[in-house]
């Protein structure tokens, strides 16, 4: 038998550390060439008949104007979306109003979350449409859906979804609880790592899903990864829970049973969804982070197992 060549220590981590950075890249490239090839638009954009988009498009924070109308699927994230003529595709608009003008034409659905639709005089409305529909015209200025909140509503339904998500955390630890203790014990041991982890999926993720929901092909797939992705989040966001609970309550370990260790650490992070705007962000983050140290786990056994062994001998 031939002796394999010896591989010092050194010269393996430099290696795993190059595969790691070629994963990044690979996990970037998929964005940079969506926004390349301008499937994805960032920010304002007004089209006509001399830009009149030739394929579905996605449009992330910043209003639409289309005054020649549209062929093919469009989906505007954090924007208005004002149509002045045919729209011949699917329309998905989330966190903005849409505004058919007089000579506006809708052959297929309109779908809004967090908006309303509103019609002007001599505006057709052909296809299906899933929002509020309201009479307007053109000279008529309309609030942002974002605008104004009603903040004692927004305290309750924070608080209510807050309870909701806690008792989802609560069924994700009985599933797996071993990869809730993982987590957490990564996200202790490898914070900085974690949080690179988790900000590359959340850049990486929504550039791969939502194209994907664009054709019929790639939706069964899209859909996979969102449940992955969930399910992922909510993992994470439960693992820094259960490490924070363990901060809270690590001068008394003899008391402590995991679950209580679980619903002191998760009590308060959830109550920051009580918090409008702001709170939803932070519990985002969190799981996020979370999400980033349940992948390093995964990827890396190694760090991971390193991770468990750092806590057991650490903890009293």
């Amino acid at each position: 038998m031939i002796p394999l060549p010896a591989i010092s220590r050194s010269a393996a981590i430099w290696a795993y550390r190059l595969l790691w950075l070629l994963a990044v890249l690979l996990a970037l490239a998929m964005p940079t060439m969506i926004l390349v090839r301008g499937d994805v638009w960032l920010g304002p954009a007004s089209f006509d008949a001399t830009n009149r988009p030739n394929h579905s498009l996605i449009v992330i924070a910043g209003d639409v104007s289309l005054e020649e109308g549209m062929d093919y699927p469009l989906v505007v994230i954090l924007g208005n979306v004002q149509i002045n003529g045919a729209m011949h595709d699917v329309l998905v608009t989330v966190g903005g109003n849409v505004f058919l003008r007089r000579h506006a034409m809708v052959d297929e659905a309109i779908v809004v979350l967090g908006g309303q639709v509103f019609r002007a005089p001599g505006a057709v409305i052909q296809g299906t449409v899933g929002a509020k529909l309201q009479d307007w015209s053109e000279g008529q200025v309309v609030a942002s859906s974002l605008e104004r909140v009603n903040l004692v509503r927004q305290v309750q339904l924070g608080l209510a979804a807050g309870l909701g998500l806690l008792l989802v955390c609560l069924v994700v630890v009985a599933a797996v609880p071993w990869s809730v203790v993982v987590t957490a014990a990564t996200a202790r041991r490898y914070p900085i790592r974690s949080g690179l982890a988790g900000l590359t999926g959340l850049v990486a993720v929504p550039f791969v899903v939502l194209p994907l929901t664009l054709s019929l092909v790639g939706l069964p797939l899209a859909v996979l990864l969102s449940l992955g992705t969930v399910l992922t989040w909510l993992i994470g966001l439960t693992g820094i829970g259960f490490l924070l609970g363990q901060c809270l309550l690590g001068s008394q370990p003899e008391h402590t049973s995991y679950l209580r260790v679980l619903i002191v650490g998760l009590t308060p992070i959830l109550l920051v969804l009580a918090v409008p705007v702001l709170g939803p962000l932070v519990v985002g983050a969190v799981g996020v982070l979370g999400a980033g140290a349940r992948i390093v786990a995964f990827v890396e056994r190694e760090r991971a197992v390193d991770a468990i062994a750092t806590v057991v001998r650490t903890d009293p």
